[in-house]
């Protein structure tokens, strides 16, 4: 199962796209629109639907825009505290059709030495 993972910060959105071994397929980083909320979504969309095959995403990112994209992709809402990592099966991500598997806050991601 390929996965894709998205660290969305406020100067840059980075996508990765790790095959079964773990191996680096696919990197690309791309500038963060500043202060354009749609644009930044749209961006991380774009970066998404670059492999639209990957059944799961990891996104790493903090308030607001994490929340909303976690909306944007599931039809539900998550809180977000800076270096929170949520993974999105993700089977129709352009209908809202991901479902969040799980949401790590920082502290937990600390505790198994992330």
């Amino acid at each position: 199962m390929s996965r894709v993972g998205i660290d969305l910060g406020g100067t840059k959105i980075e996508g990765i796209l790790l095959e079964d071994d773990g191996s680096i397929a696919f990197r690309r980083r791309v500038a963060t629109p500043a202060g354009d909320y749609e644009a930044t979504l749209d961006a991380v969309a774009d970066l998404l639907l670059e492999h639209p095959g990957s059944e799961c995403v990891l996104l790493c990112g903090h308030q607001p825009d994490m929340s909303g994209l976690v909306a944007e992709l599931t039809g539900g809402m998550a809180e977000f505290r800076k270096g929170t990592l949520a993974v999105i099966e993700a089977d129709a991500l352009r209908s809202r059709g991901g479902y969040l598997k799980a949401l790590y806050p920082p502290s937990t991601l600390r505790s198994i030495g992330v």
